[in-house]
């Protein structure tokens, strides 16, 4: 009878330490709360996008303390109006579809599901970049209309419509006198 008892000691303390851990841990967990930088939708955070025009985000982004509550955590991005654009674990990539525009990130934290929504707007800050524009020596009696030397080539990662603008520099001699 007293191994019996023992026994059933044990198997209690046992359990008695499965309970505190499960409900300890979470009751730890519960307490952790999340607080996100630029809480509101008229006073953004900048984010850049990428070279493929698209944001890549990540809960530090929107996070005023991100050790906070360590773990997962998963990204709902949506538009002012509430249309979901992309939801899942860190990171999140926004397509290029939504340059411009304010977006709310709400991060959720995997463990309690405690949640913060901060606010970003996408924003382009990459410069066009030419393909093609070779240095062009001409005569000062020359027509350097591009019309006539040529236009140079010019892409931007975001902007299919680049517009070029033309001006010209004179160096040297003017054309009326002779060269020293």
């Amino acid at each position: 009878m007293n191994g019996n008892l023992k026994q059933t000691n044990r198997l209690m303390y046992a359990g008695l330490l499965l309970l505190y851990l499960f409900v300890g841990t979470n009751m730890l967990n519960a307490q952790c709360t999340l607080v996100c930088n630029n809480p509101l939708p008229s006073a953004p955070l900048a984010v850049s996008v990428d070279e493929n025009c698209q944001a890549v985000l990540t809960a530090d982004m929107v996070l005023e303390d991100p050790g906070a509550c360590p773990g997962i955590k998963i990204l709902e991005v949506r538009t002012l109006s509430g249309f979901l654009i992309v939801e899942g674990p860190e990171p999140v990539v926004v397509p290029n579809a939504y340059l411009g525009n304010t977006i709310g990130v709400t991060v959720i934290d995997a463990n309690t599901w405690n949640e913060c929504t901060g606010y970003m707007h996408l924003t382009d800050e990459l410069d066009p970049f030419f393909i093609s524009c070779p240095d062009i020596v001409v005569s000062c009696i020359a027509n350097t209309d591009p019309s006539v030397i040529g236009y140079p080539i010019a892409d931007d990662n975001c902007d299919t419509d680049v517009t070029l603008t033309y001006s010209q520099t004179q160096t040297g001699p003017d054309c009326s006198t002779s060269s020293p």
